[in-house]
């Protein structure tokens, strides 16, 4: 299942979608830039924010409707990352549940080296409703930059 990963992509924003505290043209929208060919969401804390964390949301389908991810075995993503950046991917249910968070800090590569982040479903808790999965949260801290690029849930 695809969620972000266009082979062409000409806006500069993911209209679905929900962004606080990042730099964006357009309020609570994620930018996308093309780094090295390939659309990315610009993930960058905004130095005018009040706080020192940022967060995005991005639905698994255009309606924001529930998915079932039953079928998958995990999620995967792909990352460029500033030096010591750091942050944590979560799942949100259709009830408004949350997951628990996958700190994926420790699995970022050198500056502006590209990591593939592959995380088994089973890893966000037992509490989730697998069969009715909204939205995928990234959350950054401690003025974190990175983008992301490639997300999808692997069979």
């Amino acid at each position: 299942m695809n969620i972000f990963n266009p082979q062409l992509c000409i806006s500069k924003e993911l209209t679905n979608s929900w962004a606080a505290h990042i730099e964006s043209l357009t309020p609570n929208k994620v930018p996308i830039e093309i780094l090295e060919g390939v659309p990315r969401l610009k993930l960058v804390h905004s130095a005018s924010a009040p706080e020192n964390w940022f967060a995005i949301a991005i639905p698994l389908s255009p309606t924001w409707a529930p998915q079932d991810l039953q079928p998958y075995r995990s999620l995967c993503f792909t990352i460029v990352a500033a030096e010591g950046s750091g942050g944590v991917v979560r799942l949100e249910d259709g009830a408004g549940s949350e997951s628990l968070d996958f700190n994926f800090s420790s699995l970022l590569k050198g500056e502006g080296e590209e990591a593939s982040i592959e995380i088994p479903l089973g890893d966000f808790g037992e509490s989730l409703d697998i069969t009715s999965i909204k939205l995928i949260k990234f959350i950054g801290y401690k003025n974190s930059a990175f983008y992301i690029s490639q997300i999808y849930a692997s069979p």
